[in-house]
């Protein structure tokens, strides 16, 4: 499969692998699939975050990242408040730890903090809606993530130095 590039480079992509040869065929830093359109994964996050400020506010205020691997694990596991909350105390606990949340007092009031809050909607047409389009918005995250760790990887191979999400 073809990708655009300038006219002086070809790039190319086989089997998940993406490459870029120079006009002599040699290889060149730069991936198109990496920067291709370096505005999907903000789009991503923007729409993700706008889903869970109408069915799951809460998660905008709990978490730094609302689109975090930890985060999008959380959704998965309990989408929508009412399953976060008949979890126990400590399942709980062993998620933030698997998830490398170590901050003993951040984890007891993200907990507190989960036991006290209140549903956003009731609106049961919005709530499937948004379920479902949050569930969509951390698959296309984990791929995009996904994606660019292929790419940095490729590009750490051909000593083009990693670039950070």
């Amino acid at each position: 499969m073809r990708l655009s590039a300038s006219k002086n480079t070809k790039a190319t992509r086989f089997r998940g692998a993406c490459t870029r040869t120079g006009p002599d065929g040699t290889p060149t830093s730069g991936c198109k699939c990496r920067t291709g359109n370096p505005y999907r994964h903000t789009s991503e996050v923007q729409r993700l975050i706008g889903w869970l400020k109408q069915v799951f506010p809460q998660i905008v205020h709990w978490f730094d990242d609302p689109a975090s691997v930890m985060v999008g694990s959380l959704l998965l596991r309990w989408p929508t408040l009412q399953a976060l909350q008949k979890a126990s105390r400590k399942v709980l606990l062993k998620f933030f730890s698997q998830h490398n949340c170590r901050s003993e007092e951040l984890i007891r009031q993200r907990i507190e903090q989960i036991r006290q809050a209140v549903i956003a909607t009731t609106d049961e047409a919005l709530m499937q809606t948004g379920l479902l389009c949050i569930q969509n918005s951390i698959a296309l995250l984990e791929i995009m993530r996904a994606g660019i760790r292929c790419s940095d990887d490729a590009g750490s191979r051909m000593g083009r130095p990693q670039l950070s999400v």
